[in-house]
Parts: C-alpha cells; sequence; structure tokens
C-alpha cells in the first residue's frame, strides 16, 4: 500500500458511495481506482498532483497488479506519496519528447491517462492532441473537474473568474469525442466537480483530429413575431373570461 502523504487511503475507501460531499469526492476518485485495478500490469500516466488523490489511488492500484505510475507536474510534488510502483516527472506536462526521455515505457503504450492539470481549454486540447496516440487500443483518458456547476453564481465555489474555463473544458472534451466519435467512448459523472471517463477504440500511434467546431443557433425573435404572439396571447385571454 502506498505511504500517502496528505492523504488516507482506507477513509476514501469507506466514504465510497455514501451521501454528502465527502462521498462523492471518494466515489468519483475511486473510480480511477477500480479501472486500474482490473487491469494486468498497466503502465499509467498522470497529469496533476497536487495533494496527491487520485496518486495515491492509482499507485495502490498499480501496487497490487504489477503496473507503474507515472505523475507530472510542473511543481515538486515528489513528496505526495511514497511508493515502490510511482515516478514523477517535474515538468510541464505539454513537453513530450522531455517526458518521454525520463520515462520510455510511456512509449509502448499507456493503459490510462488521467488528466488533472492546468483546467483551461486551450490547455486540455493540447493534452488530447498530444497524448493520445500514447494510449492504447481499449485504454482510458480520464479527466477530473468536468462538471462546472459548482463554480457558478450562488454555488458552493462560486468563482467568477474560473467559471469560464470550468465551462471550456467539458465543451473541450466533448468536442474533441464528437470529432474522433467512431473511435471513443465517453461517459461524464457529476457531483463534487466531476469526473470524465474516455476509452479509445483506435490503434496505438493513432493521430486524432482536433476537437470539432460546433455551431449553436440564434434565436432570433422579430417584431411581427412578438405582435402575433402577444396578439394571440391577448386573444386565448378574452375568449377565456368571456366563458
Amino acid at each position: 500500500m502506498p505511504d500517502c502523504t496528505y492523504q488516507n487511503l482506507e477513509a476514501l475507501r469507506r466514504a465510497e458511495h455514501q451521501p454528502g460531499l465527502e462521498g462523492k469526492v471518494a466515489t468519483l476518485h475511486l473510480k480511477l481506482y477500480h479501472l486500474v485495478a482490473q487491469m494486468t500490469a498497466p503502465v499509467v500516466l498522470e497529469f496533476g498532483v497536487d495533494k496527491g488523490m487520485s496518486t495515491c489511488l492509482l499507485a495502490a492500484a498499480c501496487e497490487e497488479n504489477g503496473g507503474w505510475l507515472y505523475s507530472v507536474d510542473i511543481a515538486d510534488c515528489s513528496a505526495a506519496i511514497r511508493s515502490p510502483v510511482w515516478t514523477f516527472i517535474q515538468s510541464d506536462d505539454l513537453q513530450v519528447a522531455e517526458i518521454l526521455a525520463a520515462a520510455p515505457a510511456l512509449r509502448d503504450g499507456v493503459h490510462l491517462l488521467h488528466i488533472d492539470s492546468a483546467h483551461s481549454r486551450e490547455h486540455v486540447e493540447q493534452q488530447l492532441l498530444r497524448w493520445y496516440p500514447y494510449v492504447r487500443q481499449g485504454g482510458y483518458i480520464t479527466f477530473h473537474d468536468v462538471d462546472a456547476t459548482p463554480y457558478l453564481a450562488g454555488q458552493r465555489k462560486d468563482d467568477p473568474r474560473h467559471e469560464p474555463e470550468a465551462l471550456g473544458v467539458p465543451d473541450t472534451i466533448r468536442r474533441f469525442f464528437y470529432a474522433n466519435e467512431d473511435a471513443l467512448f465517453l461517459e461524464f459523472h457529476f457531483g463534487s466537480t466531476g469526473m470524465g471517463i474516455m476509452r479509445k477504440l483506435a490503434p496505438l500511434g493513432t493521430r486524432p483530429q482536433p476537437p470539432l467546431k460546433l455551431h449553436t443557433r440564434q434565436v432570433q425573435v422579430s417584431l411581427a413575431g412578438l405582435f402575433w404572439t402577444g396578439r394571440a396571447l391577448a386573444a386565448a385571454l378574452v375568449k377565456r373570461f368571456l366563458r
């Protein structure tokens, strides 16, 4: 079992499927553990460590099934956990060549890529475009923070500055999915700040299409439309009161 500096692995397991925010956080993060635990000798790549909640759970699964976890963060998070199956790489996660040089095993394919670093639409788009080819066929790409609801006005994490990016990240993932729909499955889990799970069906090395440009319709109401709508409503009201 990994020695997790900031997390209590057993407490997370006890909180799984329990009510309240703590239960939602544990349940969503344990989805990562369950995905990796069912694999045999997986190679797992994680972007974003911070206090190591996902790191702790992914390492626990890798210790159980002979896997290996590589975690990348631009900050020094090397003290987040201690595990014999963990390698920490301090780097910008868009620096593919640098990361591959530090972890050559990634060239042979990643069974699960977990994305939880810079939460901006541009960064997530580049992570997908650059790292998708290294995910194995049948492998997973998972995403933390796909539910923007807590950042909206009046909600638990109300943050007008972060709200546009919180909305933009799941939108980018959705548009990437539709650009590569024939080779992907995608599911979003809401609550807390959410978790997304994408499964890749294309072979290792396949390069993806960039996120699709999706256009929403602009609803326009003409003055004539308002006039006739108002006239019909007035007629209906008159008819009702004359009964």
